[in-house]
């Protein structure tokens, strides 16, 4: 992804929250300072979806509305951790069904079941592998973040999320463990 460039004149009003949005939340960003006379060559141009500064460009596309993008720009880190741990969380469901495509929505038995040799390779790959790997990604977030949180002092859905991913990680381990006391 591109650099977000923010266009806004050079005072401190409706742009302002969203130039400190970005600033506090480590985003970098360019920041387009225009004048009156801008905003209207601008707006000459079609630049400017309804008229008006600010504007933000993501990867080429020009959104506006300063309530929208100031939301973007406070969650932005938010919701990139929340996707993180949305990968992370689509892993457990096999594992815990014991099924390749989860519950049937119908009969809420394992769709296509996991073999039961294949299970202790899934287990293998997702504890040795695939979940260090995963949260070392998620660790070093929060290490960027300043902390104590993924989003610096203040605690965001994205850190109850995380806890949760930790309580399920438990869980897959519990099982693994369960199950050799099974055989």
């Amino acid at each position: 992804m591109a650099k977000p460039k923010l266009t806004y004149l050079d005072v401190k009003g409706f742009g302002e929250g969203i130039r400190l949005t970005l600033y506090v939340g480590k985003i970098d960003f360019i920041d387009h300072r225009v004048s009156y006379e801008g905003v209207k060559e601008l707006n000459d141009q079609g630049k400017l979806p309804y008229g008006q500064v600010p504007i933000l460009e993501v990867d080429g596309e020009i959104f506006s509305q300063s309530v929208a993008i100031l939301r973007w720009a406070g969650q932005l880190r938010c919701d990139s951790i929340e996707e993180a741990l949305t990968d992370i969380k689509k892993l457990f469901p096999p594992v815990w069904y014991g099924s390749i495509l989860g519950r049937n929505p119908i009969t809420k038995g394992p769709m296509v079941p996991i073999p039961e040799p294949m299970r202790d390779e899934v287990l293998k790959g997702l504890n040795e592998t695939v979940l260090p790997a995963r949260f070392a990604q998620l660790e070093r977030a929060l290490k960027k973040s300043g902390g104590p949180y993924f989003c610096g002092e203040d605690m965001m859905s994205c850190d109850i999320s995380f806890y949760v991913a930790r309580l399920h990680q438990t869980l897959v381990h519990s099982w693994k463990q369960r199950s050799s006391a099974e055989r």
